[in-house]
């Protein structure tokens, strides 16, 4: 067996674990804004915190870099799949406006 190259220590969980805490502060504070306020930053946060979860916790700072690169292709097919999710309502044809209230009442009265 090779002698693996140990460069995540201990102080590198630490720093992640206060990194994802601080994260997780930030995503608390920007649910008590109104609504689509910080959707962008929230979402900025989210992947910063997959980030640091893939990168030490799941030790991808210390796998090749095939690894990396399949991790990063994934990654880019996630995010096309939401966007291209996320887009879908702006293909669409609006809805033909309601019936006005009194041609509604007059035909059910006759």
């Amino acid at each position: 067996m090779a002698k693996h190259d140990a460069r995540v220590t201990t102080r590198h969980y630490v720093y992640a674990y206060a990194g994802l805490i601080a994260l997780a502060s930030a995503s608390l504070g920007l649910s008590l804004l109104p609504v689509h306020t910080g959707l962008g930053v929230a979402l900025a946060i989210g992947a910063l915190k997959a980030f640091i979860v893939l990168a030490w916790f799941m030790h991808l700072v210390e796998e090749n870099f095939g690894s990396k690169v399949f991790m990063v292709l994934a990654s880019l097919l996630v995010f096309t799949l939401v966007l291209l999710t996320a887009l879908d309502p702006l293909t669409r044809a609006p809805y033909p406006p309601a019936p006005a209230e009194d041609a509604v009442f007059q035909r059910a009265t006759h």
